[in-house]
């Protein structure tokens, strides 16, 4: 795949945390996906750059705001990937080395719909790492459905305890919002 010019991506100042190749806007061309950090900032960039047929790509978007990058006392491991539905996935996890015994992971849902990227499902799991006790809540922007489970990864004897409730009915949050 040829990249132009006009996309920042090939900053030399920039090392690239992840990137992955689908076909994100389904018009049966490549897109590229990258999460790259600069020493300068505390957050990661996000870009989404579209394939097109002629072989060459276009940024389409670049979010600068909405990755935390890992600092002395927290370390961030962001990782991107593509679902059974086609939807992208930014996932994350995340260690505290001091402060916290909380551990966890997360992860964002966005699909490609009516010519932008919408979250459309996310998730949130954390866990003590002193008592084992832990939550995972899961939302589906799309049915308004979220569910809050309960579990203890130490002892499997508790089981997981699973509630369902109903989100508001809200418009899909766009990519950087």
């Amino acid at each position: 795949v040829n990249v132009i010019s006009e996309i920042p991506i090939a900053d030399k100042t920039l090392d690239n945390i992840d990137s992955l190749i689908a076909d994100l806007n389904y018009d049966g061309v490549e897109d590229l996906v990258k999460i790259t950090h600069s020493e300068e900032s505390e957050y990661n960039n996000l870009q989404i750059s579209f394939g097109h047929s002629d072989g060459t790509m276009s940024l389409e978007r670049n979010v600068s705001e909405m990755l935390m990058a890992s600092d002395e006392y927290i370390n961030y491991s962001y990782y991107l990937s593509i679902n059974s539905g086609g939807s992208l996935v930014i996932s994350c996890s995340e260690f505290a080395s001091a402060g916290s015994y909380d551990s966890g992971t997360y992860s964002q849902v966005y699909r490609y719909i009516d010519d932008d990227f919408y979250l459309i499902g996310q998730s949130i799991d954390s866990f003590s790492r002193s008592t084992g006790d832990g939550t995972k809540y899961s939302y589906n922007y799309r049915s308004h459905k979220m569910s809050r489970t309960t579990y203890n990864v130490f002892d499997e004897s508790v089981g997981k305890k699973t509630k369902w409730y109903d989100l508001p009915n809200s418009p899909l949050a766009r990519l950087g919002e």
